[in-house]
């Protein structure tokens, strides 16, 4: 897999994600799971989930398949795990004293968690085919 196609997918999963918290902010609190803000979450959720996977069956320096699936099962479980910790973390104590109970505090861990895939994935667009062995 092309180390510069897994950035662009993680880039449109970042974006989906940033897309959604625009418009419940849009619509001050409104309609968080459903309609465009339940398309967007599964978009961004499958894009970086998609990417962060792929990237990581591509890791081990064993083509053993074993190998290979626990890196990409590891994956991602650390992306639910960054999304919840950032949310429970961030979103219970800093959101929720600084700015009040609001529904941006539950929205927090997909920021951070969309602005890392962000990031990543522009730096893999970045350095293309140089930052991925190919498999075997």
């Amino acid at each position: 897999m092309h180390p510069r196609l897994l950035g662009v997918l993680a880039v449109v999963g970042g974006t989906a994600w940033l897309a959604k918290v625009a418009f419940i902010w849009a619509n001050h609190g409104a309609n968080r799971y459903g309609g465009v803000a339940g398309v967007l979450m599964m978009i961004g959720l499958t894009a970086i989930a998609g990417a962060a996977m792929t990237r990581a069956w591509y890791l081990p320096s064993s083509t053993r398949t074993l190998w290979r699936v626990l890196s990409a099962a590891a994956a991602l479980l650390a992306v639910v795990a960054a999304i919840n910790l950032g949310s429970v973390l961030v979103g219970s104590l800093l959101a929720w004293v600084v700015i009040g109970e609001t529904w941006f505090a539950g929205e927090v861990g997909l920021v951070l968690v969309a602005v890392l895939a962000l990031v990543v994935g522009a730096q893999w667009i970045k350095r293309g085919s140089q930052s991925s062995p190919q498999p075997r």
